[in-house]
């Protein structure tokens, strides 16, 4: 049975998830160190929420090595400002980097929006009119999500 299968009401999912925390508390409470006095990042990941894979996994680094800060489709709003601050002023990581992924839904979204010159409703006009002025910013002819993936991530660096 998949994850997914197994938390499909919001009280089953919170129950797995306080099942989780109960696990993790008990293994912190045998850690010798407190985690939270050690904090010092290699970086801070600029990430789309809908990747499928942690950071830490992704760049092989160990937990507590990186700050992920995830948004659908990279938007960058005061919170995203917010959190970079914090990891560049009070925690002096020194690098911010922004992962992109493979077939990323904000960027179909976003890609679909421009071939159809509409816009959705909501939450997601602002991930569609963030993606479309990365593509309209390069003034090339984008075919794929992938591709448009790509150029909104440099261009969000």
């Amino acid at each position: 049975m998949s994850d997914r299968s197994t938390a499909s009401s919001p009280s089953a999912a919170w129950r797995r998830l306080q099942a989780g925390n109960k696990r993790f508390d008990a293994a912190l409470h045998h850690t010798p160190e407190d985690i939270t006095e050690r904090q010092a990042p290699l970086a801070a990941v600029f990430r789309c929420a809908d990747s499928h894979l942690p950071s830490e996994a992704v760049f092989g680094q160990s937990r507590g090595a990186l700050i992920d800060i995830s948004t659908w489709g990279h938007v960058i709003d005061t919170g995203v400002l917010a959190c970079v601050e914090y990891a560049v002023g009070t925690l002096r990581t020194p690098l911010i980097a922004v992962l992109g992924h493979p077939d990323c839904a904000a960027m179909r979204t976003a890609l679909d929006a421009w071939k159809k010159v509409t816009f959705p409703e909501g939450a997601a006009r602002v991930v569609v009119e963030q993606a479309i002025s990365s593509l309209s910013r390069l003034n090339a002819t984008v075919g794929a999500a992938d591709e448009l993936s790509a150029a909104h991530v440099v261009q969000t660096g």
